[in-house]
């Protein structure tokens, strides 16, 4: 017994490890991101100001290299029905510094509201969401809304239509009143971190928004 919890334990503790990416935050006008540690390599990306990439801490203890794994996509769609939008490549640590080290915020929130719905009947299968269970029903985020500068703005489906089990029941989730959520605030530039679903269909939304508008929605399922 004590031979198969440990077993358990080491592959439990592999799988929290390669899912340790951490949001880091582009500081410069323009970054370059290459195929390999080096100014003479190819550049394969373009980074914007304040865009969001991934980053395993792990793979990055020593040098000026950072190896980033940034979306194609800047809403994390697909229609192949899988993430096939991630890329990876290298920039330089001094052009990015890491979300969580941004001062948090409540001066923004952002509400989803949910409705439950059978997933048998309505579940586009030929395309990628996520938080779908097994189960024959799941809870749809039906609207979104902005709420910045005193507006509350309604967002467009396209942000949210592929999103699933934000929430287990019937209500309006507020970023402002929920531990799911943690924002952070660089110059006019919003960053809301969005713990989503459970279990084995957990994923992670960061939401990029500026003035008002969702700039980028980065998803990294887990």
């Amino acid at each position: 017994m004590k031979a198969l919890l440990l077993i358990i334990a080491f592959y439990s503790s592999q799988l929290v490890f390669s899912q340790n990416q951490q949001e880091v935050v582009s500081i410069s006008d323009t970054i370059i991101i290459y195929n390999k540690s080096s100014n003479l390599s190819s550049p394969i990306h373009k980074a914007l100001p304040n865009e969001v990439l991934l980053t395993n801490e792990f793979d990055n203890v020593e040098g000026e290299w950072l190896k980033v794994d940034f979306s194609k996509s800047k809403v994390s769609k697909s229609k192949s029905g899988k993430e096939d939008f991630f890329q990876s490549g290298f920039i330089k640590k001094s052009q990015v510094i890491f979300l969580d080290s941004l001062s948090q915020t409540k001066d923004i929130e952002i509400s989803f509201q949910m409705i439950k719905t059978d997933t048998i009947k309505t579940f586009p299968y030929d395309s990628l969401n996520y938080g779908i269970t097994l189960l024959n029903y799941a809870f749809e985020t039906k609207k979104m809304f902005v709420h910045w500068n005193g507006n509350k703005k309604t967002v467009n489906h396209y942000y949210h239509n592929d999103l699933y089990n934000i929430s287990f029941k019937e209500t309006i989730l507020s970023s402002l009143q929920s531990d799911k959520f943690k924002t952070y605030k660089r110059g006019s530039t919003y960053f809301i971190k969005h713990n989503c679903s459970d279990g084995a269909e957990y994923y992670e939304i960061t939401w990029v928004i500026k003035n008002g508008e969702i700039i980028q929605r980065l998803i990294e399922s887990i």
